[in-house]
């Protein structure tokens, strides 16, 4: 029994499919990793917005204090919510990351049943 040479199209169709399939699940990998990264991220958060509700009740203690513990309290304000705008924008692109990786991965091993199943006729 002889093997049959594969055609050109059909190696590039072989080819692109495995490629589609390794590109769609380090896309898939990268979208989990920035995810635990975000959820690092919102526990920092919320170390930091208890650590102002400290510093808020510390400063507010006498009306001396007050000033002071307004200026601290709003840097750290402004830089929990700096960082809530930063978690937000990356878990919109871990989401379209992790959804454009399966839809590309779910292509690629389509394309490569495809074009390992047909068989050429002759």
């Amino acid at each position: 029994m002889k093997k049959k040479k594969l055609s050109a199209g059909r190696i590039v169709a072989i080819v692109a499919s495995s490629l589609a399939i390794i590109i769609g699940l380090a896309m898939v990998w990268v979208s989990y990793d920035i995810q635990g990264q975000l959820e690092e991220g919102q526990g920092q958060i919320a170390e930091g917005k208890q650590n102002l509700k400290r510093s808020n009740a510390l400063f507010s203690l006498t009306p001396a204090t007050q000033p002071i513990g307004g200026a601290i309290n709003s840097y750290g304000q402004a830089k929990i919510a700096e960082g809530q705008d930063q978690i937000d924008y990356y878990q919109g692109v871990a989401h379209k990351l992790l959804i454009g990786g399966s839809l590309l991965g779910i292509l690629g091993a389509a394309g490569l049943v495809v074009s390992l199943a047909v068989r050429r006729k002759g």
